[in-house]
């Protein structure tokens, strides 16, 4: 994992002069070996043949260029998952599936593909055992859903539902860093306020709060999209900002050639390598929310200037702070539902080690910059666990098994192909299921038999509910989403998205309610799946207003054992790893921590983790108590689910009846729609006997506008 080009800030491992890292590294058992060759192969690492022998070295004993031009044909390179070697830098893909790994000897071992190209390895001055070399390398080849990183058990984890309490806790980690901050978002907004107290807390500004981690040695580094001219978030407004705060900040947007195809879409904190937080808040505008999902803040106490937006009329727009983007007597604020994950310890590290390849990927392609190619490396892990770990862990969930998931492929990281182990993960655990599953998400593009969208997790899906219906199994699965997604719903970019979506769930022949109607024509699809939204209201001007709240939470919870939360919308671009790079977390809690529960009126054990999430969720959208014992077993509050969006829904139409938009058929009627008219007062009574925030997704919204899209 080194680099001759290195942060000289961080810490330098302790290695002497001629030894070998596999010296550095200790193999004192199988563990170690899997994540000491995990962390060679991901990683920059030099190797030198010394005495007739491969060995891996050290390379800041090897800064000067003129030496390592005496040695181009002696030198390999480990790096973005190949072993690159020999003057034609021929390479050796260490994710073909046709490797081979043999021991050769006590001191050899050979790796090669089907194409004939191989290498072999000595192990120097070490005594190590190659078995154990070798079975790490399989094994690191062979994570799960074929992810960069293994399970990690033991991990301490923690949820955040909304930005509220998310924002709280990043405050006090970067507060109680002692060593080093990575940030990564695709929109960053570094004059937003993390708390909404009265007055404001200065220290609590996005950009202080960084200074002043950087005035005490902390170094920071923010990695971002580089997003087109046409994207208001202003990625080169937020470097160059960010850039100027102080020398220990170095923040950059990436990739740098101008108009990329994809984006950057993880959003991760890392703090010290020793806390991470996975999921799909962005330290940006419009992101806060403290569960209220308030549509109303005339006096801007809580949503000051571009904060208050309404990113159904608009997409996102960023700049300074005090500026105001919308008339708050006229246009509500768009509410928005996320939600994070906090774990620890070498689940926290993988995250690390995300950022690091992608940094060292953007590094090497870097042009001139004012602070110079700064390439990062792993702490070491034998300095002492700071306090940071108690300050964060407190009321964290024990003794869960974390898995870092991730989209990436050559242009976002070098990878010499791509890795796509979220989709994979969506796969296999919806396959798997046995009672429930419960989706969030921003997107909703997927196909049963189509060419178009790609990804299949639609296919999964159905033939779960096949099977489940067929056999007549207890088992039911509550979809999540946004009415429409960001923009002006008579756009042509929303109206493409919503034909995905339509044609994925109940429209154009192969959707997934049509082909499942057609397989049982006497079933009653909604006792299986069900699909919503969330609406809230508020009052402007003194009259009663609505919108909808925004779902951009990436989520599935599936039979109160297994949590996947990250950045990827179930859509191509974050599904296929090819696209959008994004990134998130498998967590399943371990066999011997599971806790009695309830799944189809049957005694069943469950992860607290997961129950408590899924609760944490259900109880506030459906508007009764955490206790309340119908949320206890999920097929029991999947009839809630049902019975509130019923009665949300004849309450919001009879109030504002036309002026809905989830009534909307055509773009050409809603151009003809008058302007919203004004809601009596007297209203206010039948919207205050709303039962949460639940209501149904609309299946007409723009049933009427013809698109095709390429």
């Amino acid at each position: 994992h080194s680099h001759p080009h290195r942060d000289n800030n961080g810490p330098t491992p302790s290695c002497e002069h001629n030894e070998s890292l596999l010296t550095v590294i200790s193999m004192q058992n199988q563990n170690a070996a899997v994540e000491a060759i995990t962390e060679v192969l991901l990683f920059e690492g030099l190797a030198v043949r010394r005495k007739k022998r491969w060995g891996i070295t050290h390379p800041r004993q090897h800064d000067d260029p003129s030496w390592l031009a005496t040695q181009q044909k002696t030198i390999f390179t480990v790096k973005n998952g190949a072993i690159t070697y020999g003057v034609k830098q021929k390479r050796v893909d260490l994710n073909d599936p046709g490797l081979t790994v043999r021991i050769l000897s006590q001191q050899m071992i050979f790796i090669g593909n089907p194409n004939g190209r191989s290498i072999r390895l000595y192990l120097t001055e070490t005594g190590d055992s190659p078995q154990r070399w070798a079975e790490a390398i399989r094994h690191g080849r062979e994570n799960r859903f074929g992810s960069f990183a293994p399970i990690r058990q033991g991990t301490n984890c923690k949820f955040f539902v909304d930005a509220k309490d998310y924002y709280i806790q990043l405050i006090e980690a970067i507060q109680n860093a002692t060593k080093r901050i990575f940030l990564g978002n695709w929109w960053f907004s570094p004059e937003m306020y993390l708390t909404r107290e009265d007055p404001l807390i200065e220290a609590h500004r996005l950009d202080n709060l960084l200074k002043a981690a950087a005035e005490r040695g902390i170094q920071i580094r923010v990695f971002i999209w580089h997003c087109l001219p046409e994207v208001s978030i202003r990625s080169h407004m937020v470097t160059k900002h960010l850039n100027s705060l102080h020398e220990n900040i170095y923040a950059i947007s990436h990739p740098f050639i101008v108009p990329p195809t994809f984006s950057h879409h993880q959003k991760f904190a890392v703090i010290d390598d020793e806390i991470a937080y996975v999921g799909g808040i962005d330290l940006a505008f419009t992101r806060y929310d403290d569960g209220r999902y308030l549509v109303d803040d005339e006096d801007g106490s809580i949503y000051a200037g571009r904060d208050y937006q309404n990113l159904g009329q608009h997409n996102e727009k960023n700049g300074h702070e005090d500026e105001e983007v919308e008339d708050r007597t006229e246009t509500p604020r768009l509410p928005w539902h996320d939600v994070m994950m906090q774990i620890d310890g070498k689940a926290a590290r993988d995250v690390a080690a995300n950022m690091i390849q992608k940094w060292n990927h953007a590094m090497d392609g870097l042009g001139s910059h004012p602070k110079g190619k700064i390439h990062l490396e792993f702490l070491d892990e034998n300095i002492a666990i700071s306090p940071l770990r108690d300050v964060c862990n407190r009321d964290t969930y024990p003794g869960i098994s974390c898995q870092v998931l991730r989209s990436v492929a050559k242009w976002s990281c070098g990878l010499n192909g791509y890795e796509s182990s979220i989709y994979e993960s969506y796969l296999t655990a919806i396959s798997r299921a046995q009672h429930y599953i419960y989706m969030e998400n921003q997107f909703f593009q997927s196909s049963i038999t189509s060419d178009a969208p790609k990804n299949k997790i639609l296919e999964a899906l159905y033939f779960r509910l096949h099977r489940a219906i067929r056999d007549k199994e207890k088992f039911q699965v509550i979809v999540l989403l946004p009415m429409w997604t960001s923009g002006k719903l008579d756009s042509l970019a929303c109206t493409y998205v919503l034909h995905y979506r339509y044609r994925g769930i109940s429209r154009g022949g192969d959707s997934l309610l049509e082909r499942l109607h057609a397989d049982f024509s006497d079933v009653n699809l909604n006792d299986y799946i069900s699909f919503h939204c969330l609406r809230n209201w508020g009052t402007l001007e003194g009259h009663p207003v609505t919108e909808t709240i925004y779902i951009h939470s990436k989520l599935l919870i599936i039979d109160d054992r297994i949590i996947i939360v990250g950045s990827a919308n179930l859509n191509d671009r974050s599904m296929m790893g090819t696209r959008d790079s994004e990134i998130a977390v498998y967590c399943e809690e371990e066999a011997s921590t599971l806790v009695p529960g309830q799944m189809g009126g049957r005694p069943y054990p469950v992860s607290n983790l997961c129950r408590d999430f899924r609760i944490r969720l259900w109880s506030h959208f459906l508007g009764i108590p955490r206790n309340d014992p119908r949320l206890i077993d999920p097929t029991v509050g999947y009839d809630l689910w049902i019975q509130h969006s019923n009665w949300n829904d004849k309450i919001y139409r009879t109030v504002f009846n036309d002026d809905l938009p989830e009534l909307v058929r055509s773009r050409a009627q809603m151009k003809e729609m008058p302007p919203p008219k004004q809601v009596d007062t007297s209203h206010e009574r039948l919207l205050r006997d709303l039962k949460g925030f639940v209501i149904n997704l609309p299946m007409e919204l723009m049933i009427d506008e013809k698109v095709k899209p390429k």
